[in-house]
């Protein structure tokens, strides 16, 4: 291997997160709270993603202080997006959607703007507002018009409005969205693209999953597209194109065959790790998600994909970060690893939990009716004491009548003789009385 060229290596350029904070080490302890700048990093105001739109067509679009939500339309298609601004930053990241998603808009990364200390311009696809389709739709728009191209001018008009220069625009995605990124940065001459696990033949992805629901849209994937959307061929030798696919994704490795074919890299010329090809940069690793497709760099990798980007504008041969991107590679792999046993342990945890919940319910089930059977017995033990009740004071009533009836003819029978004895003895008394 050649000896390292470091004549244009600008070591003071690789990412410090916390270079405002200064150490004295005369001081004991270190004044070092990073713990406030963690939490700095991480606060997320969600009430920008619910702020009034303010609604422009592309020509008279105005960005100003404080307005986040702006809806823009661009040759007849309104495109949804959100703008998180950094005044101390000249670095412009535009953040586009992927994959499918069932309420519109999303935006993707939005929160990592503190973190990258940068510029965000979120935008998500409207396809999924104007077609109300929940499969990958790559901007694609319609036969007759690119939602890609239509896109063109109003990232162009934020450039301009935020005076930000090409070399500083970083275009962002992963999967349909890395496509997008990929297509966007190929269209504008000198800006960049980060594109994760990115899609080159949307006709050919998931071995053709989606060619029949495009055609119902009068899309053929697989023909010939005027805007040069069904085969992605990067040509643009102005901008800088870092491309990372996971070699463990079997999605993702056919795309990335048809990418080698496409800008003529040879077999022999791949390695594992990070290669250069003129002004696109192949980074190759292998992590072990439970979704290979999703296994991306995050906001922590895109810091070191800004110093690398950094040195290839200071003309350094990025080959001779491959040692470094390969111990990037296993970080990443144990990070994903993790992650899929953490998900494992989850899903684990849950089945434990149905399994408990459905005992609990069962039990909760036989319990009560258990009780309903007791409560049911209970109700019919009542309901014949009080039958039983009912019948005796009945039985109360009748012998009642009964002993009140025959108290009475008992006692005519007994005074009925001294009664008839007493009015006879007054009949002879009369008569007696009358001669």
């Amino acid at each position: 291997m050649r000896p390292r060229d470091t004549a244009h290596l600008d070591i003071n350029s690789f990412p410090c997160l916390y270079d405002d904070i200064v150490i004295d080490p005369g001081t004991a302890p270190v004044p070092i709270n990073i713990a406030e700048k963690r939490q700095e990093y991480e606060k997320k105001d969600k009430s920008v993603l619910f702020e009034q739109s303010a609604k422009h067509g592309v020509d008279d679009l105005v960005v100003t202080r404080g307005q986040h939500r702006y809806s823009i339309e661009s040759d007849g298609v309104v495109f949804e997006t959100l703008f998180m601004d950094d005044p101390g930053s000249d670095v412009l990241y535009v953040s586009l959607t992927c994959a499918a998603h069932d309420r519109y808009p999303i935006f993707m990364r939005w929160s990592w703007h503190a973190f990258l200390g940068a510029k965000m311009l979120c935008i998500d696809d409207p396809s999924y507002e104007n077609y109300k389709l929940r499969y990958t739709r790559w901007f694609y728009g319609s036969k007759e018009k690119s939602y890609l191209q239509a896109m063109i001018p109003v990232i162009e008009k934020f450039i301009d409005q935020l005076n930000v220069k090409r070399q500083n625009v970083i275009f962002l995605g992963s999967s349909g969205g890395g496509y997008a990124s990929l297509y966007l940065a190929n269209a504008i001459e000198g800006t960049n693209a980060f594109a994760l696990n990115p899609q080159i033949m949307p006709g050919r992805w998931r071995k053709g999953k989606f060619i029949r629901q495009f055609k119902k849209n009068g899309i053929d994937l697989l023909g010939e597209d005027i805007f040069h959307r069904n085969n992605l061929i990067l040509d643009a030798s102005k901008s800088k194109f870092f491309i990372m696919y996971n070699m463990l994704s079997p999605d993702d490795v056919p795309q990335f065959n048809l990418f080698c074919t496409n800008q003529h890299i040879m077999p022999d010329e791949l390695c594992y790790g990070i290669r250069q090809y003129r002004n696109i940069i192949l980074w190759l690793h292998a992590s072990a998600g439970a979704r290979p497709h999703g296994c991306n760099p995050e906001r922590i990798e895109l810091k070191i994909l800004e110093f690398l980007l950094k040195q290839l504008n200071n003309g350094v041969n990025i080959n001779e970060f491959t040692n470094i991107s390969q111990v990037i590679n296993e970080y990443m792999n144990i990070k994903f690893s993790l992650k899929r046993s953490n998900e494992q342990v989850s899903k684990q945890r849950q089945r434990e939990l149905t399994k408990y919940e459905l005992l609990d319910a069962k039990i909760k089930a036989e319990h009560n009716a258990e009780s309903a059977k007791i409560k049911k017995q209970l109700q019919i033990v009542q309901q014949a004491l009080a039958r039983a009740e009912t019948k005796a004071e009945i039985n109360a009533l009748k012998v009642e009548q009964i002993t009140s009836s025959f108290s009475y003819k008992l006692a005519r029978w007994i005074t009925w003789p001294f009664l008839f004895c007493f009015n006879g003895w007054k009949h002879i008394k009369g008569v007696v009385k009358n001669q």
